[in-house]
C-alpha cells in the first residue's frame, strides 16, 4: 500500500525528530543543530496536518503561519468542549 503525502511527511517528521534528539548532546553538536531539526520535525508534522485535513500547505517555513491555517481548518471541523482539561 502506498503511503500519503500526510504519512510520508509524518514518516520524515520522525526522523527529524530522531536527528533533533541524537544532536543535543552540547559537547559534540552546537545548539542551532538540534534547534534545526526540530523546527524542521514540527513543520513536516504541521503540513502532514493540513494534508490530512484536504488543504494544500504553502511553501514557507513558518510555524506561526502553518498554526494559523490549522487553526481557519479546525475551528468549525472540532467541536469545542468547554469542559474538557486539554
Amino acid at each position: 500500500m502506498a503511503l500519503s503525502e500526510a504519512e510520508g511527511l509524518l514518516r520524515i517528521a520522525a526522523v527529524d525528530l530522531e536527528s533533533a534528539q541524537a544532536s543535543s548532546e552540547p559537547t559534540v553538536f552546537r545548539e542551532g543543530a538540534w534547534g534545526f531539526w526540530l523546527q524542521q520535525a514540527v513543520e513536516k508534522a504541521l503540513k502532514a496536518w493540513l494534508l490530512h485535513l484536504g488543504s494544500d500547505p504553502p511553501l514557507t517555513h513558518d510555524l506561526h503561519r502553518l498554526l494559523f491555517l490549522l487553526a481557519q481548518l479546525t475551528i468549525y471541523a472540532v467541536p469545542h468542549n468547554r469542559n474538557s482539561t486539554c
